[in-house]
């Protein structure tokens, strides 16, 4: 007989213990480049904070011999954390200094994430606006302005960024004169400026612009309407008119002269 007659039973590999093993060295490599990951965000963030402190230093001894140390401070923190986009230049100020290097950066870098860290909740309310107002028209996306939480700048977004344009406004049945006001309405409401309205060469639509469809008029976005800037004598196109680090409304929220140095009377 030949061997080959013999009958022989073929072993059956089993697949379990190596997918097993398998699966225990995936998630010892998950593991390691996790811990590898998180080695390097934390000596990342010891590095970066002693730079902040080592930056603090330096403002420190720059302003030492200002005539406000704390106001030298607090422009010198903000201007660095503009400039870096480092929020943790903004940990070194206190309080109100605090919210206001916050704000800045957020809206300065359209975060609202940042936003989030003010402590005061109406300028953190605010910043948020601001910065969702700033998303939706960079992305020109009216759906963005819901986000908008102050009705007026709510509809403000909206109406600045609905698809309205002298073509398919003619197509509405509506005259050229009536298209033109509504181009031009949704421009001064995009800029926040009534100025834009007088582009219109009909006195009275450029009033009814004025008057009727802009919603906002803050050229300089710092949330003083024109109103309150003249109430407070304050530079309407200009966001910090005593140029001291805070804004208008900053000031004002906090009842601080925007004008000049001391408390609102």
């Amino acid at each position: 007989m030949n061997i080959n007659d013999y009958p022989f039973e073929q072993k059956q590999i089993s697949w379990k213990p190596v997918a097993i093993v398998a699966g225990g060295v995936l998630i010892a490599v998950f593991l390691v480049i996790g811990a590898f990951r998180l080695i390097n965000g934390r000596n990342e963030t010891v590095l970066q904070t002693k730079e902040v402190e080592k930056q603090r230093a330096a403002i420190e001894q720059t302003c030492e011999s200002a005539t406000n140390k704390e106001e030298c401070v607090q422009q010198q923190t903000q201007k660095l954390a503009s400039q870096t986009g480092n929020v943790l230049f903004c940990d070194g100020l206190t309080d109100k200094s605090y919210d206001a290097c916050v704000w800045e950066l957020g809206v300065d870098k359209k975060e609202t994430v940042i936003c989030e860290k003010i402590i005061n909740e109406e300028w953190k309310r605010l910043c948020l606006d601001s910065v969702n107002y700033a998303l939706a028209v960079s992305a020109q996306d009216a759906k963005l302005c819901d986000k908008i939480q102050n009705e007026n700048k709510r509809l403000g977004c909206h109406n600045g960024l609905e698809p309205i344009t002298a073509e398919n406004c003619a197509s509405l049945g509506k005259d050229p004169a009536q298209c033109e006001l509504l181009v031009v309405s949704k421009e001064a409401n995009l800029k926040q400026d009534s100025r834009v309205c007088d582009k219109l060469a009909n006195v009275g639509q450029a009033e009814y612009c004025k008057e009727e469809l802009l919603l906002v008029n803050d050229p300089d976005f710092d949330d003083l309407d024109d109103t309150q800037e003249k109430l407070y004598g304050t530079d309407p196109y200009k966001a910090d008119t005593d140029t001291d680090g805070y804004n208008d409304n900053q000031e004002v929220s906090a009842g601080y002269n925007p004008k000049g140095p001391g408390k609102l009377e």
